[in-house]
């Protein structure tokens, strides 16, 4: 019989610690990564780690979501922990991340837009350092994002400041990855610059030798 673990509402409470959360949203699936860093674990919680570091983690708002891990010791009681789960079947509004470390959420998804915000008090304290990045492959209609670049936006929060995040994407329109194409055609350029170049010597060599 599989054992079941909490999304860590209990290792959400964090201490101290930096965290990253990576929400993506492609081929209209989201998939969500959720990095903690220097996360100190209590000595009467040690044996959630140490007894559950090789069973699989379900969502503790559905058991549909599994969710892959990766937790490494740093020290006696410090670890690193990633987590990731793929909404392929499940609603991404049933994210622990999304529906239970927020005072307020907004999900909306009609045929056309993408609607998602958080906002209000914060209960899966306390960080040092938070960090969200969303990634797309759709057109980003407006955020409130700190940072952004072409289908990605980030956010960089303090333990002191207001979290406010908000995001709408337009579902229909899909974005050519511009940065890729850009990596490609300089690539090209390069190999005929130097096969030019290869060409020349070789050329100069053969004329040298009929000499």
């Amino acid at each position: 019989m599989k054992r079941y673990i909490i999304l860590l509402i209990s290792l959400f409470i964090l201490n101290g610690c930096d965290v990253k959360y990576n929400l993506s949203y492609k081929d209209n699936i989201f998939t969500e990564d959720l990095t903690i860093n220097n996360y100190t674990v209590e000595d009467d919680f040690l044996f959630l780690i140490e007894h559950y570091a090789n069973d699989p983690i379900y969502s503790d708002v559905n058991d549909k979501v599994l969710t892959s891990k990766k937790i490494s010791k740093k020290t006696d009681n410090v670890y690193n922990l990633e987590f990731k789960s793929i909404y392929e079947n499940e609603p991404y509004e049933n994210s622990v991340a999304f529906s239970e470390c927020f005072q307020y959420h907004t999900f909306n998804e009609t045929d056309d837009k993408l609607y998602i915000s958080v906002y209000g008090d914060y209960y899966c304290d306390e960080f040092e350092e938070l960090q969200v990045v969303f990634n797309t492959d759709k057109k980003i209609n407006f955020s409130n994002a700190h940072d952004s670049y072409s289908t990605r936006l980030i956010w960089n929060f303090n333990k002191e400041d207001k979290i406010d995040i908000e995001l709408e994407i337009d579902k229909n329109i899909n974005i050519i990855n511009y940065k890729l194409i850009i990596i490609l055609i300089t690539i090209v350029l390069m190999i005929i610059v130097i096969s030019v170049v290869i060409y020349k010597v070789l050329l100069i060599r053969k004329r040298e030798m009929k000499v």
